[in-house]
């Protein structure tokens, strides 16, 4: 609510309590009543009404800080805005990669310039990959089953026994309906696979098949570690499906022998018939993918700390500062003047104020010294700005002596990724593999971020309350499956899908049962 929407309704309170108070004091109704009313005392009452609605704003703006200092310890996705995520391939450079190698998670890669501004972003998951190209795909039908063939070669002149080729993952790109009903039909119909090579055909059982994205560690937007994973899983889906549309074929070097040529097909067959319109080509079986997120490490500019404000604004980039935006606060590093002036003082060290670091600082004798975040919506209306504020224990000592203070920040690129199209995100860095090139197969998506306002308040109690008894309740459920949907606060279309999921959910029901485990 803005200042205006206060003033206007301070003012109207106060002109209707003059009017019930001009009944009691008919002969000051010419002060208070009419349209000839006394200047001066309509200037009082404009300059009460002023006063108490910055007040007001006052009250409203610090109460979110109780609420935010809690979800800051517990749920600290909630104040951090969603950056913009994609999906990345990479692709085997000839003759630079003969076997198998892994390229880490965390890896960075950059965009081509936006606005004189490069994007970066980093790998989410471990991308193995190996000197293979796709060569085909083709797909046969019958009335009670559907098989798909693709068809792989080893790039150079050494077999496919040579490349060590253990775990194979990949895509479900292309057009999403076809790519979604893959999904369906890869974790519920399929019946076997087959590795076929020359003469060479062995089945794989359909257990050496499993989805990406679910497990810990596979994860794509950084959690904190006392959330619970169901949590990530769930903002991950709402926010960007696209994670899940992965699959992975483990263990095949069993299947492997030393007399296999370049050439082989993984055939995968279906115990039902795949829907007429599902339209399978080569980027529904896409290798070497990963996705990828708009999140950097990032110094800001530093802070004169001389006491004499309360809390100052962090700022990434005096430059361009629509082109970054905080993530998270890293390291909070201090440096007091010597008293003989110029000399850099001792490094001081500051911790987040909600934290427990309190209880370590006191039993080790240290000085108190934290910081204290807080988040707000730009006055730009592109995302948030962050202030901070520093409580230090010896503060009546640092009368009169200036202190910089360095932060280090995880940032994004703000709105600058949606300008961004397919194949912009190829250029090379310090830590992108020299074997490998890569470039983003899907277009970034647009950044999201929650609601500061009082609604994030309802949020943490639902959160505070649930229990798995709370989650057999269908109107718990939908609770928290509107809680992380943060695409549906800016995205019409992505409301409208959310409600339609949400009305399709009727009942829930369970019952109790018992189960002897490793008995």
């Amino acid at each position: 609510m803005s200042q205006d929407k206060f003033f206007r309704d301070e003012l109207a309170f106060l002109k209707e309590q003059g009017a019930a108070f001009t009944e009691v004091h008919p002969q000051l109704s010419r002060f208070l009543q009419g349209k000839n009313t006394d200047p001066d005392v309509e200037r009082l009452l404009e300059g009460f009404a002023f006063l108490t609605a910055k007040l007001r704003e006052k009250v409203e703006d610090e109460f979110p800080e109780l609420t935010h200092s809690i979800i800051n310890m517990l749920w600290p996705n909630y104040l951090r805005p969603i950056p913009s995520l994609s999906i990345a391939q990479f692709s085997p450079i000839e003759k630079a990669l003969s076997v198998g190698q892994k390229i880490p998670a965390q890896t960075e890669i950059d965009s081509i310039p936006v606005m004189e501004t490069v994007c970066h972003f980093k790998t989410c998951r471990d991308v193995d990959i190996y000197p293979i190209a796709p060569i085909g795909i083709t797909t046969n039908h019958t009335r009670e089953a559907s098989i798909i063939d693709l068809q792989l070669e080893v790039i150079g002149e050494q077999g496919l026994s040579d490349i060590g080729l253990q775990d194979l993952q990949f895509y479900l790109g292309g057009q999403k309906y076809s790519a979604q009903m893959l999904y369906l039909w890869l974790n519920h119909y399929l019946a076997r696979i087959e590795l076929v090579c020359g003469e060479h055909q062995f089945v794989i059982p359909k257990d050496h098949f499993k989805s990406v994205g679910f497990e810990t560690g596979e994860g794509v937007l950084p959690f904190p570690k006392n959330v619970y994973e169901g949590y990530r899983i769930l903002q991950e889906y709402l926010t960007f499906s696209d994670a899940f549309l992965f699959g992975e074929l483990c263990n095949l070097s069993q299947f492997i022998t030393s007399d296999m040529g370049q050439e082989f097909t993984l055939r995968f067959v279906f115990s039902k018939t795949l829907p007429a319109d599902v339209r399978v080509r080569e980027e529904s079986f896409s290798l070497f993918c990963t996705p990828i997120i708009n999140l950097f490490s990032h110094d800001a500019d530093p802070i004169d700390l001389t006491g004499k404000r309360s809390e100052y604004r962090m700022v990434p980039s005096s430059r361009y500062p629509t082109h970054y935006e905080i993530f998270s606060i890293d390291k909070v590093q201090g440096w007091q003047e010597a008293h003989e002036g110029r000399i850099r003082g001792q490094k001081r060290v500051y911790s987040a104020f909600e934290s427990f670091q309190h209880e370590i600082e006191r039993s080790r004798h240290r000085e108190a010294l934290y910081y204290r975040a807080r988040v707000k919506n730009s006055v730009r209306g592109d995302g948030f700005d962050h202030f901070i504020s520093f409580v230090r224990g010896d503060e009546t000592n640092c009368i009169g002596i200036s202190e910089a203070i360095s932060l280090e920040l995880t940032c994004t690129n703000r709105q600058l990724p949606i300008e961004l199209g397919i194949g912009d995100i190829c250029a090379a860095t310090n830590t992108s593999p020299s074997f490998a090139s890569f470039k983003n197969i899907t277009e970034p998506t647009q950044p999201l971020r929650p609601t500061l306002d009082g609604s994030l308040l309802w949020t943490l109690i639902s959160n505070l309350s649930l229990n798995y008894l709370s989650l057999l309740s269908k109107d718990a459920l939908c609770s928290v499956i509107r809680a992380y949907d943060f695409r549906a606060l800016v995205d019409r279309q992505a409301e409208r899908v959310a409600k339609l999921r949400l009305d399709g959910i009727v009942e829930i029901n369970s019952k109790p049962i018992e189960r002897i485990i490793k008995g």
